[in-house]
């Protein structure tokens, strides 16, 4: 094989990402999640009250879909739940649960609240981040953000798989992962971890479930919300509903998204450089943003 054939594929493989990136952007709309996943339906979303929890509450009510809350705090969900109904006309149903701690019983209580709805989405939202080194971490701190970034997600799936599985029409899970778990990352590798858990289990799942349920792993990188205190509009950055909108324009087509195509082609690029240099760079990185969002 000739080296200019060689170049011309290596090119080819190069820039098919950001090629497709442009292709989705430019052409991709969203698409119809109400007649795809059921007239009357309801979409369960934890941690939705805040952030992206909130923004695909309203981006769903907007379809028409209703929307089970799921959060901590009951006063809050009330705010949110009578917001959406007022808007959108959708019905809402909420339930207080603290993830991070939460019991079998717990669990139980909250899927009697939903056996008589047609749930046909789940969205394992909530999650929590610890800007410490590991070092630093007490034991609470590290059982909670276990249980509620990847426990809390891994015990949703094992109760409402069945009911999403046997469902006449489609069904749809998102799990929220993270650009940090794209690849390893330091200073703050807890939660990286977690995240990168979530992604291979909706990777797995995706597959398990193709015939029944469209599973997809959700890696956004920086979005303005109120847990990124002082971060401001830049390239690295989206807001909720753009990253939620580029999301759900995926959702049943591919089974990893990073939402907004700035995210997109950040990923994208950091998959290409070595391990080493990139570990150095994201140690910097990480460090520079800490002390942006957390001025001691």
């Amino acid at each position: 094989m000739k080296l200019e054939t060689i170049g011309f594929i290596a090119l080819g493989a190069f820039l098919s990402d950001p090629l497709f990136i442009a292709y989705k952007t430019y052409y991709w709309s969203m698409p119809d999640i109400y007649n795809r996943y059921g007239h009357g339906s309801y979409a369960l979303v934890t941690g939705a009250t805040d952030g992206i929890g909130k923004g695909f509450c309203e981006a769903l009510a907007e379809k028409g879909i209703n929307i089970i809350l799921v959060s901590r705090t009951q006063e809050k969900l009330d705010k949110v739940a009578n917001e959406l109904s007022k808007k959108y006309g959708v019905s809402c149903v909420t339930h207080a649960i603290d993830l991070s701690k939460a019991k079998a019983e717990e669990y139980a209580a909250l899927k009697k609240k939903t056996d008589s709805l047609d749930m046909s989405m789940l969205i394992n939202n909530a999650g929590v981040v610890c800007y410490k080194k590991t070092k630093e971490l007490t034991f609470d701190e590290i059982q909670d953000t276990i249980n509620l970034n990847s426990g809390s997600v891994m015990h949703l799936l094992n109760m409402y798989l069945p009911v999403l599985e046997q469902r006449k029409g489609r069904s749809a899970v998102i799990n929220l992962s993270s650009f940090l778990a794209v690849r390893p990352s330091p200073l703050i590798s807890l939660y990286s971890g977690t995240k990168a858990f979530n992604h291979y289990v909706s990777q797995g799942l995706s597959e398990e479930y193709r015939d029944s349920i469209d599973v997809m792993s959700y890696q956004p990188a920086t979005i303005i919300t109120n847990a990124t205190p002082n971060e401001k509009p830049s390239w690295r950055s989206c807001t909720v509903e753009e990253s939620v909108r580029g999301a759900l324009i995926d959702l049943g087509r591919r089974n990893l998204t990073h939402g907004h195509w700035n995210h997109e082609l950040m990923a994208w690029a950091v998959r290409w450089v070595p391990e080493k240099i990139r570990i150095r760079l994201m140690a910097q990185g990480i460090d520079k943003i800490i002390k942006q969002r957390f001025p001691k």
